[in-house]
């Protein structure tokens, strides 16, 4: 009974009393703050270099200027437009261009001969093939356009980079080399060719193109306000009003301003073609605000 007592009377503390040996020791340890530090140690300081992680600024790369005296006119000795410098492509492009195709015309053309008979490059196919081109040094054949527009990886390299000089197979009715390599008229020779002939019409261009446009608009803007402005004066001047009470199309009676600039389009061909119904909506210069601004000036 005593020892279920004693059982009884212990508790959950009574597993975790301190032994008598790490009473001594805990005794002789001190809380941190209670350390006197007699002496100082000087610790260096050691400097901390953070790498910055980030895109490196780009060195500028030193365009290579552009002459196009420099480029060669022989299509076998020409290098590859893709070969030049991104910046300088487009000017190359243009200066072949500009040049044509180059088609040498010589006395006498350099004979190959091919089996029993002597073959050779004939002046008559540059007006039958206009872009052939011909290499003196090679004596072959070329494709102006898809030399201009080749790629990294050209799709005729016979007519681009090689050279072609089978003359005996050209004269071959329907299986002429020539026609076989324009194709259909959706062919790559046949695009290329067509971008050849954009590029010569300089007219049509998208700098030039968007010149034109905004010089007309420009006129065409000017004189819709001249007239406005014309007729707002010449209605104060009478002390007419302005507006009307139905300004819509279908009104018989669209207001003192609309009807007079109505008048004037029936008079004017030029103001009948960009005046009213016909000018785009953020330039009519008839809107009530509008109004009310010119009658302020």
């Amino acid at each position: 009974m005593e020892d279920q007592e004693r059982k009884r009377a212990k508790t959950i503390f009574s597993f975790f009393k301190k032994k008598s040996g790490e009473e001594t020791s805990n005794s002789s340890l001190k809380p941190l703050s209670l350390i006197e530090t007699s002496t100082s140690v000087d610790i260096p300081m050691i400097p901390v270099v953070v790498e910055r992680q980030g895109p490196q600024p780009q060195t500028k790369v030193s365009r290579i200027p552009f002459d196009e005296n420099e480029l060669d006119r022989d299509p076998a000795l020409c290098i590859p437009i893709w070969k030049h410098p991104d910046y300088n492509q487009d000017d190359v492009r243009r200066a072949y261009i500009k040049w044509g195709p180059n088609q040498p015309i010589l006395a006498e053309y350099l004979r190959t001969k091919t089996g029993v008979q002597n073959r050779r490059f004939q002046e008559s196919w540059y007006k039958k093939f206009p872009w052939l081109e011909y290499s003196i040094s090679k004596d072959a054949a070329f494709c102006f356009p898809c030399f201009v527009f080749q790629g990294h990886e050209p799709l005729h390299p016979t007519f681009t980079v090689d050279g072609f000089s089978s003359w005996k197979r050209v004269n071959n009715g329907v299986k002429c080399v020539f026609l076989s390599h324009m194709g259909g008229p959706v062919s790559t020779h046949n695009n290329v060719v067509r971008n050849v002939e954009a590029l010569k019409n300089i007219s049509m261009h998208i700098d030039k193109v968007m010149n034109v446009q905004s010089s007309e608009e420009i006129t065409k803007n000017r004189l819709r306000l001249k007239a406005t402005i014309d007729s707002v004066q010449w209605l104060t001047l009478q002390g007419c009003a302005l507006r009307g009470r139905d300004e819509y199309v279908m009104s018989k009676n669209r207001g003192n301003l609309i009807e007079m600039i109505s008048l004037m389009e029936k008079l004017n061909v030029e103001i009948n073609d960009i005046f009213l119904e016909k000018a785009p909506g953020n330039a009519k210069y008839t809107s009530p605000m509008i109004q009310k601004i010119f009658c302020i000036f």
